[in-house]
């Protein structure tokens, strides 16, 4: 099938006005199927789209045409509803629930007889606006043009259009833009609309990448994309997205050496076939480009890379971004309307590749699951372990549940060299299954790579983010599985003197927010305990809650009634126990038990502060923890508005825009008792300002390891990319008797490693809670000089100043909000510290 004559069209096109529409050819449509233009009353690119009119243009025609079916997907953070068209021919469209169960047969391997998939999904990047507008327009056309080469398409092709993937960014990103175009067309770089404020339109509601999140699924766009995928297995994945605006146009092949080895070269070999196509069609319109430099393919957790790994062919395009509607560049002056000129060619020419590779892309996908299958028999599996927490268990079972990998609960205790892995938080992966691929990303310890520079994250390896116990070559018994995860009992005893809660669960500091603040009273034990539970004595580790049935404000009866909703939404078991006395440890009335105070958190948000690290933390602190929290704008904090909170926390950023004034606030507001959180390069200013007692080394200070003297000018690259502290795992040495790392696992956690920063160790004993191992690398990439000169040093601490506390980590704890296994130290740092002793 070709679609010269189309392209030679589009090559051929004038623009009569700045708004005229630039893409669409002038063909024969249907006439009951509604043009854009007479939709939104102006054509598409004279202002920016925003979501509602997306939506409601899809299911208009979807409505209108036979060829289309509108396919829902959940809704954003803010509530808006993701759709997708699915376009065929109509006897395609009437079949698509058994062309569907067709599709999840490619997963055994078996040949296929039925259409190619192919997604074209626009605009992750909310700001990255152009992919949005042709995804009105490609569904518009699809739907109603009556040239042949459409009809041919859509008889042996499926198209997927999602129009908008950023649904709450894309409108943040349009309504700004759109309020700050006049009547005359500004493209001047320092013009406001191409200036957001914080935060920017690129993120979600909770400040993050979705094109971050394909992996992790930790948002609601991003399960609905995937669910959505997973169903229909697509062929080929076109990821539309905006760069720099002095760029030309990018499409992969990316650069070669920086592939995941997991990825088959089969998969690099179409994407580069079809790059011919997009090569053709840009050419024909002068339009410059490149490939195989800068992005990568290695991360799969990006909308390029995910299908990579499930047996598609993913492929990243970028187109120079204009930002709003014009913008000078030096390339002359970018319009929207080129971006979606662009954006348009390469999805048509992605349509013609693959429909022209058809047979290659099937047999390449059936190959790739029967592949998947065969190399795995060899292997059994991989046991897995939160202990005491059945939160982190179902996490991760919820994110495989989600990717197809398949798992299994267990029945009983299973002991593996040495260790025991429980029904309460164990899982059995077998590794022979068609998502074998996956599972191993999952789980890649490698340090060594063929290229030591990366677009992302080197490592991702879900054992470690959880805190979870592993181990590998397992092979159970089935009689020691399940299907189904074992039921936990939340109900409670009325007789009960005093309830317990296991302070490993990962909802167990918001059940203690959730309860103080109710005027309730729960304590934390300082220290383990042994106590006596249904005749059996019962061991608890330091930090578990106690919360006497005698309280000033409840009576037992009304404390039950408070309670047992709580424990049922978090699902967390509490103890009962009918003795404050302890077999060992401390008696339940002792001074080792410390009331948890109510919590009042404000975040220092605005201009300079790392949107993305922010936005994790707000999350955690707003979703996991449940915890009410209040963003100040920095230059709004002042004296009056810091007495109103318990604890201000701090995320990656800059502060150094804080006046004195608002730094001696700070200080008096600690001195009277407030608690200060501080992570990666807070952490910094804050020594800088004498809150701190030990000297921060950070990036600069770590330059000195590095000479390039000696190097050639193309050795550049390559030298910066070893400076940099990309993303790798790295082990802290940690202290599980600290109040910081109460309810974590054992004495090694692992944390994501992408800021070159380290702390001094304190003077006064007791301080510090966790420093980085003797051999810090775990897995991904870290240059040797890193490894060295972060060995032994100081990752965690906590520090008195007058009444209050200063808490100070080098590292985010709660990276992509996947990183379970260290965000307990968040809560503890809010919790827990005010009651510390040091």
């Amino acid at each position: 099938m070709k679609f010269r004559a189309l392209l030679l069209l589009m090559a051929c096109l004038v623009w009569p006005s700045a708004f005229a529409n630039p893409v669409l050819p002038d063909v024969s449509y249907q006439s009951d199927i509604t043009h854009p233009t007479d939709y939104l009353g102006y054509p598409v690119g004279e202002w920016h789209l925003r979501h509602d009119q997306l939506n409601g243009y899809i299911q208009l025609i979807a409505a209108q045409s036979e060829r289309v079916a509108l396919l829902d997907s959940g809704y954003s953070h803010e509530r808006r509803a993701q759709r997708s068209l699915l376009i065929g021919d109509p006897s395609l469209i009437a079949n698509k629930e058994q062309l569907m169960a067709e599709r999840a047969k490619v997963r055994t391997g078996a040949k296929q007889d039925g259409p190619t998939v192919i997604w074209l999904a626009y605009s992750i990047h909310g700001d990255e606006a152009s992919g949005a507008h042709v995804g009105m327009l490609m569904s518009y056309y699809l739907a109603a043009s009556e040239e042949a080469w459409v009809k041919d398409l859509l008889k042996n092709n499926l198209v997927l259009i999602t129009p908008s993937q950023n649904p709450d960014g894309m409108d943040r990103f349009a309504n700004w833009a759109n309020a700050h175009k006049g009547q005359n067309i500004v493209s001047d770089n320092h013009h406001r609309e191409h200036k957001q404020p914080w935060p920017a339109g690129r993120v979600n509601h909770y400040m993050q990448d979705l094109n971050r999140d394909w992996l992790f699924l930790r948002h609601p766009e991003s399960q609905g994309r995937v669910k959505l995928f997973q169903q229909w297995l697509p062929h080929v994945v076109g990821d539309f997205h905006e760069m720099g605006h002095n760029s030309t146009y990018f499409f992969q092949p990316g650069v070669p050496s920086r592939t995941n080895p997991l990825t088959p070269a089969m998969n690099q070999e179409l994407t580069a076939q079809i790059a011919k196509f997009h090569q053709k069609a840009l050419d024909g319109v002068r339009q410059a480009y490149f490939s195989r430099e800068r992005f990568d393919d290695f991360f799969y957790g990006k909308g390029s890379t995910y299908p990579d790994i499930n047996g598609s062919v993913g492929i990243l395009f970028e187109q120079a971004s204009a930002r709003g509607h014009a913008q000078d560049s030096d390339n002359g002056v970018l319009t929207l309307q080129r971006a979606i000129r662009n954006q348009w060619l390469t999805s048509i020419s992605t349509l013609e590749g693959s429909a022209a590779l058809a047979d290659e892309l099937k047999s390449y996908q059936s190959e790739f699951f029967k592949e998947a299958l065969a190399n795995s028999r060899s292997r059994k599996g991989y046991l897995i372990e939160a202990a005491g927490d059945s939160y982190r268990r179902d996490q991760l079972a919820s994110l495989l549940t989600q990717h197809k990998v398949e798992f299994r609960y267990l029945k009983q205790n299973i002991t593996h060299k040495g260790e025991t892995y429980t029904p309460a938080g164990g899982l059995y992966l077998p590794y022979q299954q068609a998502q074998a691929p996956l599972l191993h990303s999952l789980f890649d310890s490698r340090t060594e790579f063929a290229e030591n520079v990366f677009y992302d994250i080197s490592s991702w390896h879900m054992a470690r983010a959880f805190d979870m116990s592993l181990g590998e070559d397992a092979s159970p018994k089935s009689a020691q599985l399940s299907d189904t995860a074992p039921r936990g009992d939340y109900s409670l005893n009325d007789d009960a003197l005093y309830w317990l809660v296991d302070y490993r669960h990962g909802r167990a500091p918001a059940l203690a927010q959730a309860l103080t603040s109710q005027g309730v009273v729960v304590k934390s034990a300082t220290k383990g305990a042994t106590l006596t539970y249904r005749g059996k004595p019962l061991s608890l580790s330091a930090g578990f809650l106690m919360i006497p049935s005698d309280q000033p404000k409840y009576t037992p009866a009304e404390l039950q009634t408070l309670m047992q909703p709580m424990l049922e939404q978090y699902q967390i078991e509490a103890i009962a126990v009918d003795s404050g006395a302890a077999a060992s440890g401390s008696d339940l009335g002792s001074p080792e038990y410390r009331a948890i105070r109510p919590v009042k958190l404000a975040m220092l948000g605005g201009a300079g502060v790392n949107q993305l690290a922010f936005g994790q933390l707000w999350y955690y602190l707003d979703r996991t923890m449940d915890t009410p929290t209040s963003i100040v704008d920095k230059h709004r904090l002042t004296a009056p508005v810091l007495k109103r909170y318990t604890h201000l926390v701090l995320s990656d950023g800059s502060y150094r825009d804080l006046s004195s004034n608002q730094v001696t606030a700070i200080k008096n507001w600690l001195r009277n008792g407030g608690v200060l959180v501080a992570l990666q390069n807070a952490v910094p200013w804050a020594s800088e300002q004498g809150l701190l007692s030990v000297k921060v080394k950070q990036k600069r200070d770590f330059a000195e390891l590095f000479d390039g003297s000696q190097l050639s000018y193309s050795d550049r690259d390559a030298f910066n990319a070893k400076k940099a502290v990309g993303g790798a795992i790295l082990q802290l040495d940690s202290d599980p008797s600290h109040p910081l790392l109460f309810g974590t696992q054992g004495e090694r956690l692992a944390v994501l490693k992408n800021r070159a920063i380290t702390l001094g160790m304190p003077s006064r004993a007791f301080a510090s809670a966790a420093s980085y191992a003797k051999s810090p690398l775990l897995s991904g990439y870290l240059a040797k000089e890193y490894q060295q000169a972060f060995a032994e040093q100081n990752a965690l601490m906590v520090e008195a100043y007058g009444q209050g506390r200063v808490v100070a980590a080098a590292d985010n704890l709660v990276f992509r909000n996947i990183w379970l296994g260290t965000e307990k130290i968040i809560a503890n740092s809010v919790l827990l510290t005010p009651n510390m002793a040091l």
